[in-house]
């Protein structure tokens, strides 16, 4: 991404830190936003702005639009963080509500997981990640 951009080391900084900033952020608003409109409209403007975000970055073609395309990402990832446990907990029969929400929570770490330690068996290919 350095080379094909041109980057600068504070541009990569900024490109990786504005998702966390933006989740974080979009984190405290999502209460409000369940609250207002609801959690089912909630995850859907979430999932928007997923798809709004992955085509900003894949038609990225400097910094400006791949920073704003992360940005979008990190909203969506904010809201979704808080709207889709508590989607889910309220939709699950009582009997099986700690069971459905502990298996998102895993998923969530375990795709985690799995994408850090491809991402490290790639990270010595030439052109990898």
């Amino acid at each position: 991404m350095t080379q094909e951009f041109n980057l600068t080391t504070i541009e990569q900084e900024l490109i990786v830190t504005s998702t966390i900033a933006f989740a974080a952020l979009f984190s405290l608003a999502a209460g409000l936003l369940n609250a207002r409109l609801g959690r089912r409209l909630t995850i859907i403007i979430s999932s928007f702005l997923f798809a709004t975000g992955s085509v900003f970055m894949a038609a990225s073609s400097g910094f400006t639009t791949l920073l704003i395309g992360r940005a979008i990402i990190g909203t969506g990832l904010g809201i979704s963080s808080m709207s889709i446990p508590l989607y889910l907990s309220e939709c699950a029969p009582p009997e099986i509500r700690g069971k459905i929400v502990t298996v998102n929570n895993l998923s969530i770490t375990g795709g985690q997981l799995l994408a850090a330690l491809i991402d490290g068996a790639f990270s010595k290919v030439p052109d990898g990640w």
